[in-house]
């Protein structure tokens, strides 16, 4: 009788340890109402576990057009959605001064100045230059392996932005050009 009872509280504590470290293991449920930002080091760990392929939006904060995606393209419900569903995505200041590792490599930004601030031109970091960063914003799609897909300068609406997450999402990249994924894509905005 003893025995039963023992090993009966022992599969209860083993049941609620699984389900406390099943639940602690869960994934995060996805945003529908705003992106969610991540840091390179947050996206290095959770490729670790489920790799997807990343989205870096390089901006300034004195660069006008980053600010009208922020308000336009990065509120869209649609763009929300589908970023959050199917990418890692990185807000990353071209100016950032503080450094950063990524792919077991020290980026920083040897010529920034502190007594500019963030609101001027200021130094351009090295992360933002191996990415072939030349004009803000800049949107950066990685692959699962965290290799550069493409650079692509200039703001997006979110009727422009759509086709190319769904070109990349969709990895349409690895066997058709993106002019004749555009010729026979249809939105659904």
């Amino acid at each position: 009788m003893k025995m039963n009872k023992t090993i009966t509280y022992l599969l209860i504590l083993a049941l609620g340890a699984n389900l406390f470290f099943t639940s602690c293991d869960a994934e995060e449920p996805i945003s529908t109402t705003e992106i969610t930002w991540l840091s390179f080091d947050e996206v290095q760990k959770k490729m670790k576990k489920k790799p997807k392929k990343v989205f870096i939006d390089v901006y300034t904060h004195w660069c006008g057009p980053c600010k009208m995606m922020d308000r336009t393209t990065f509120a869209n419900p649609f763009v929300i959605k589908y970023l959050n569903e199917n990418f890692y995505a990185v807000k990353f200041n071209a100016q950032e001064e503080n450094p950063i590792t990524f792919q077991g490599k020290n980026f920083s930004n040897p010529t920034y100045d502190p007594n500019k601030g963030q609101m001027k031109r200021n130094g351009v970091h090295q992360l933002s230059s191996a990415f072939g960063v030349r004009a803000y914003p800049t949107l950066v799609v990685l692959d699962e392996t965290l290799n550069l897909l493409q650079a692509i300068p200039g703001m997006k609406t979110p009727q422009t932005i759509e086709p190319m997450l769904k070109y990349y999402a969709g990895n349409n990249h690895k066997a058709t050009p993106y002019n004749d994924f555009i010729a026979s894509f249809k939105s659904e905005l």
